[in-house]
């Protein structure tokens, strides 16, 4: 194929992306039936999960995904256009991801490395959140304005929310959910009425189960002996700084030694 025929092809594909993105839109039948669909053939075709709780998510679940939203609802463009990139898409399973449900990432190299693309983009899902959701006797969850009845309609809907940032990526460079543009993508094509997740998060368990959040005076031992600190951040564990001149300067001028404390350790002091 000569170059002019290669351009005026991407150029095409661009244009009819760019159409459907702007102008496409799936009726509320429409799209239940979607994903309906594509949640059967999902579980049909991975290895590792036969339920809608996932019994164990992995990256190769999360491409089939996406190419059952590309091809039901985008003609497969969305891998048209990072092929005709030169580009890859990749696909993560986090464990560490505690605040996010999902993210959508870009990764550009001045130079092509031997064997690798020199442009990347990366769909990775917070399976670390999605395991410690929907429990028996959680709260409701509610993804995108959805509530969910189990991880995955979850799933789905961090997807459908990771793609329309890919696809804004792909066709306009950058990409915000909190733009008309990405909202009326995502409304039109999903029927998204929120564009965040409420999954429970640590954070969240923290305070429920512990009173405790950053800022918090907590007790808790190391090593036989009672440590007095404050709460600085909380992930799968809370990050407590206790007062010590041996540790390291923080930005209030005081001194602190740093520790991992699983939270169920932790006794609030106020």
């Amino acid at each position: 194929m000569f170059i002019g025929e290669w351009m005026s092809q991407v150029s095409s594909q661009k244009k009819l992306l760019v159409e459907l993105a702007t102008r496409g839109n799936l009726t509320e039948s429409q799209f239940l039936a979607y994903s309906s669909d594509i949640a059967q053939s999902l579980l049909a075709g991975s290895l590792h999960c036969s339920s809608e709780q996932l019994e164990r998510l992995v990256a190769s679940d999360l491409e089939l995904l996406f190419q059952l939203y590309d091809d039901h609802c985008f003609q497969g463009l969305c891998r048209k256009l990072i092929a005709d990139e030169g580009a890859e898409l990749r696909f993560r399973c986090s464990n560490r991801m505690t605040r996010a449900g999902g993210k959508t990432t870009r990764r550009t190299y001045a130079r092509r490395a031997r064997g690798k693309a020199w442009r990347e983009y990366e769909i990775a899902i917070s399976s670390f959140l999605l395991n410690d959701n929907f429990s028996a006797n959680s709260r409701p969850i509610s993804v995108c304005g959805y509530v969910c009845e189990h991880r995955l309609h979850a799933l789905q809907r961090i997807m459908e929310h990771e793609i329309v940032h890919l696809i804004e990526m792909l066709l306009w460079d950058n990409s915000s959910c909190a733009a008309s543009r990405f909202r009326g993508i995502a409304s039109r094509w999903f029927g998204h009425r929120e564009f965040n997740h409420q999954l429970i998060t640590p954070r969240e368990k923290a305070l429920v189960d512990h009173g405790v959040r950053p800022g918090s005076v907590v007790q808790f031992e190391y090593e036989g002996r009672a440590q007095t600190g404050i709460v600085n951040r909380i992930s799968k564990r809370a990050t407590v700084l206790v007062p010590d001149r041996r540790g390291e300067r923080y930005s209030d001028g005081r001194r602190y030694l740093k520790f991992y404390v699983p939270l169920a350790s932790l006794k609030r002091v106020q």
